[in-house]
């Protein structure tokens, strides 16, 4: 597979060299296809082009090519004439399947849809759905692995659509494709296998009373409401076209696989067994994006457990973008079946005690013994988080002058300790007061990793407030020393416990919920204090040599003088 997609990728560079000056992808593709039109069929002129298209075509087609005939005919018959008939077929059938490399639109991988096919199992005779088909690399992959499958498309973008329609039409069967939104799908249609990669940055709450399909994909399931992306009005949607057995792979961003907003849709999801499985994707698989993305198997097979298969480091890395081996693909399948590191099955019952997370790589962790173990949010006071400020209000209140009131941010924060570099503020509205950090609180990062942490420890009279990308922790002095918990934070165990309490689509994040349930050690006081002791004896260390390796940094900027190298003149 390697060699194949570097020998296309350098043809697709050649024919993107004579046609550089063109714009969109689209007309790239239509020009490309013009061409081989002409050479193939023997045309000679721009009229002859047009009687062909519109005596033989649908109007569709002439609609998808106008453009680029109008604009570009003398680009369309140079490569006729210069580009030899199978390097404009290379073009036309890889061409959108790489379309996130070459130009920044987002298609689907060839490899993440050679997964797909075989997670799918396609089979002559199935019938077979591609749900957001764009420009259709799944159907052609799998219409090589199962011709006689009977295929469907749905997309919304017209020359997406098209494409797909030029692809099957050269490279495999016609397929039936659709250009329509993908929840106004014809209710009777059901399917054997359905695929689905959509986009996964659209909101749905973007979409409510203006989409009666999707409004009812989001009445459909308790807690729908508020599901933040596609994922799971998508999954219902794949549930009312799914023969009772048929299996479908819906591409996912992570987040929504963890997140507490959707707990209750994840819920229904495992409570009624129709995921099958999740299986943990490795990271740029496309360059159109940096989210961490997982493929969720769905079925009405009604198991008691879900296979979990943590494949982030199943990839041949590129230079721009990962690729899937024909390897890593086996290995991946191999998993489906057989318990190793990276894949096993999870019971329901242990989903269910883990807020129906459903991201694979919390069931891989390795679990944390805490002795004298108690939630945090037993033995705190409260913990908030920073204060909402938007940098053009944060702008609007920073004083270039000296005042009483600073502001903490995540980056004043280096080994463990505060600088004394922090910005101030001209004056502090009263709404933020309750963000102001008092001496003993604990400052840690929402994000990692790593998460950072400190005791906040400033001078008399001054009122810091914190960023909001910071909790703040006030403890309960009667039950939990300050640095004792900064000492815990810090361990191998604590960085454990932080990494195991949170999870990630990009970055790392814990949240309020999962830092208050967190167990630490709740050790008796005079044993904390002696830790603490400990520890604080060691930061002052630490400020001891930063500031003689800043003393040091600052004086060899001075080892150089003029005069000294005018002597040696």
């Amino acid at each position: 597979m390697l060699e194949a997609i570097k020998e296309r990728e350098s043809t697709i560079w050649d024919i993107e060299s004579e046609i550089k000056g063109i714009g969109s992808l689209y007309e790239k593709y239509a020009t490309v296809y013009a061409a081989y039109l002409v050479k193939t069929r023997g045309l000679n002129s721009r009229d002859s082009f047009i009687e062909m298209v519109r005596d033989s075509m649908k109007e569709d087609r002439w609609m998808f090519l106008s453009s680029a005939v109008d604009k570009n005919w003398d680009t369309i018959t140079h490569l006729s004439e210069s580009v030899d008939e199978r390097k404009l077929l290379i073009y036309l059938k890889y061409y959108t399947a790489d379309a996130s490399t070459f130009t920044g639109f987002y298609a689907t991988p060839e490899s993440e849809a050679v997964l797909a096919g075989k997670l799918l199992d396609v089979q002559d005779d199935d019938s077979i759905a591609d749900i957001c088909c764009g420009f259709g690399t799944f159907l052609q992959v799998t219409n090589d692995i199962a011709p006689e499958s009977r295929y469907y498309g749905v997309e919304l973008i017209a020359q997406a659509k098209e494409i797909t329609l030029i692809k099957s039409e050269l490279f495999g069967r016609t397929s039936r494709v659709d250009c329509r939104d993908m929840f106004a799908i014809d209710d009777p249609l059901s399917f054997d296998k359905i695929f689905t990669d959509p986009p996964l940055g659209m909101k749905p709450m973007s979409y409510r009373n203006q989409n009666t399909g999707l409004d009812n994909a989001m009445a459909s399931i308790a807690g729908m409401e508020k599901a933040t992306s596609y994922t799971w009005p998508i999954a219902s949607l794949i549930m009312n076209h799914l023969k009772e057995n048929g299996i479908a792979v819906e591409l996912v961003a992570m987040g929504g696989l963890f997140n507490s907003v959707e707990k209750e849709i994840r819920k229904y999801f495992v409570e009624n067994h129709y995921i099958k499985g999740v299986i943990a994707l490795p990271r740029r698989l496309t360059t159109a994006h940096g989210v961490q993305t997982a493929f969720v198997i769905f079925s009405r097979e009604k198991k008691s457990e879900v296979r979990m298969i943590d494949a982030r480091e199943l990839y041949v890395s590129g230079r721009r973008q990962n690729t899937l081996s024909d390897e890593n693909i086996a290995d991946i399948l191999k998993g489906l079946t057989e318990d190793c590191d990276y894949a096993k099955s999870v019971p329901i019952e242990e989903i269910r005690e883990n807020d129906y997370a459903l991201n694979p790589e919390r069931y891989f962790q390795k679990q944390i013994i805490i002795k004298n173990g108690v939630e945090l949010g037993n033995v705190v006071r409260k913990i908030t988080r920073g204060a909402p400020l938007r940098a053009s209000q944060l702008d609007e209140m920073v004083s270039n002058a000296p005042t009483d009131i600073q502001y903490l941010m995540l980056s004043n924060i280096q080994n463990g300790i505060i600088n004394s570099e922090l910005p101030y503020l001209k004056a502090l509205d009263k709404k933020y007061e309750k963000f102001i950090i008092q001496n003993g609180d604990i400052i840690l990062s929402k994000t990692g990793a790593p998460f950072k942490s400190a005791v906040a420890n400033f001078l008399e009279g001054r009122k810091v407030i914190g960023s909001g990308n910071l909790y703040i922790i006030r403890v309960d002095e009667n039950k939990l020393n300050p640095y004792f918990l900064k000492a815990f934070l810090e361990s191998e165990a604590g960085t454990a416990s932080l990494q195991q309490a949170s999870a990630g689509a990009m970055l790392a994040n814990i949240s309020l919920d999962a830092l208050r349930s967190m167990v630490i050690p709740v050790p008796p006081m005079e044993k904390q204090s002696k830790i603490a002791d400990e520890y604080r004896v060691k930061e002052d260390a630490v400020k001891v040599l930063t500031r003689r390796l800043e003393k040091a940094q600052s004086e060899m900027k001075e080892v150089y003088r003029e005069e000294d190298a005018d002597a040696v003149d």
